[in-house]
């Protein structure tokens, strides 16, 4: 499951003692969403927002969504997944090279 912060509803905060104040804003929420496709729905949408991967603007390009990267953030790590059977012959050389780092830049 994807889990994006929307909006949330208006509502009061304890300030630890007995008297409250009203939020300025709204507190977040976080919604979960079934699937990558319904998240980028829900964002597109203006019901929220969702850290994703730098390349999804240029993998799922759809009016209304704009990626900005984070500065200084955390990165992503990659990895190859496949069926553990059935490979065809030209697989164990694909591996061979992604694993290696050929042709990265």
């Amino acid at each position: 499951m994807r889990a994006v912060v929307g909006r949330g509803m208006p509502g009061k905060r304890g300030t630890g003692s007995s008297t409250t104040c009203h939020s300025p804003r709204p507190a977040p929420t976080i919604t979960r969403l079934p699937g990558f496709q319904e998240m980028l729905a829900y964002v597109t949408s203006g019901h929220g927002v969702a850290i994703v991967s730098a390349q999804t603007e240029q993998l799922y390009p759809r009016p209304g969504l704009t990626c900005i990267p984070i500065a200084d953030g955390p990165t992503f790590d990659y990895a190859i997944v496949w069926r553990t059977g059935g490979l065809t012959a030209l697989a164990p050389a694909f591996l061979h090279h992604a694993a290696s780092g050929s042709g990265s830049s």
